[in-house]
């Protein structure tokens, strides 16, 4: 085992900030124990601490060649980006039960895709997918207040033999059993990526929903639920660099509500302007 070429290390608050820019993973480490391992070498002790740094890119194996990874990496994405689509994104909405005040889509037509758009869809993709695997990002405002017409998309890929896996953006809200079972049974969802903005009133104030109450405890009642069903979810933090302790907050009470499942993953994302 040896560290990884792509690390860079911070000094912060008299821990280690640790980035690894392969893998886009980031950690805090105690100062001792990151001397311990990356630069004494010492590999025996701390198990737990160097199990998950392995998982996250920042140590490799001795006999992992990085930089030919990373070239491959480059092909595979070069290959991909043909005129055979391997990834797309839809938007089957662009209408939403928030009204988020950084929205970038604030003012954009709103509406939800008409079968017959939906039909011109499929039939470019039947003639220009890779014939491998096609990717789909569900997205939009919120994707899942068109769960017909993404039933209605996904019957017409299966029906001309499109082999496809998907994965979902949403806020969480409308996050229900029902539509749990179309994940899991329908749509190949791999991962849904939720953002929650902070905790308790503060994150209602921010995302303002429409038709909801309390919905801070629906949707951490969804996660949960989509967790008990083995989805793997990725929740999106937006934040104020500002406001640092807002994103701790909310981070710590994630961290801790859903501290027994293994098949969540949290991450953070700057709001550049309150306005």
């Amino acid at each position: 085992m040896k560290p990884s070429m792509f690390n860079i290390a911070q000094l912060y608050n008299d821990n280690i900030l640790l980035y690894n820019t392969y893998s886009t993973s980031l950690v805090e480490i105690e100062l001792a124990i990151y001397n311990r391992i990356f630069i004494d070498g010492n590999y025996s002790d701390h198990k737990d601490e160097i199990n998950a740094l392995f998982e996250l890119g920042f140590l490799v194996e001795n006999d992992c060649d990085e930089l030919s990874e990373q070239e491959l990496l480059r092909k595979t994405v070069i290959e991909n980006n043909s005129d055979k689509i391997a990834n797309i994104i839809i938007a089957p909405t662009m209408e939403c039960n928030a009204h988020c005040y950084y929205c970038f889509e604030k003012g954009l037509r709103k509406g939800i895709m008409t079968r017959e758009t939906a039909d011109c869809l499929i039939q470019y993709l039947f003639e220009h997918w890779n014939h491998d695997e096609l990717g789909i990002t569900w997205f939009g405002w919120e994707p899942l207040i068109a769960t017909e017409i993404i039933d209605y998309i996904v019957d017409g890929l299966i029906k001309r033999g499109i082999n496809f896996s998907s994965k979902i953006t949403t806020n969480g809200s409308l996050l229900t059993e029902s539509v749990i079972e179309k994940i899991k049974s329908k749509w190949n969802v791999e991962k849904i990526q939720i953002t929650v903005d902070s905790i308790g009133e503060d994150y209602n104030k921010i995302k303002n929903y429409s038709d909801l109450e309390n919905p801070f405890e629906i949707v951490m009642q969804n996660i949960e639920l989509a967790l008990l069903n083995d989805l793997q979810i990725k929740v999106r933090i937006n934040f104020d660099p500002e406001k640092k302790q807002t994103v701790v907050n909310t981070f710590n009470y994630l961290k801790d509500k859903f501290k027994t499942y293994d098949n969540l993953s949290i991450y953070f994302a700057p709001i550049d302007e309150d306005s």
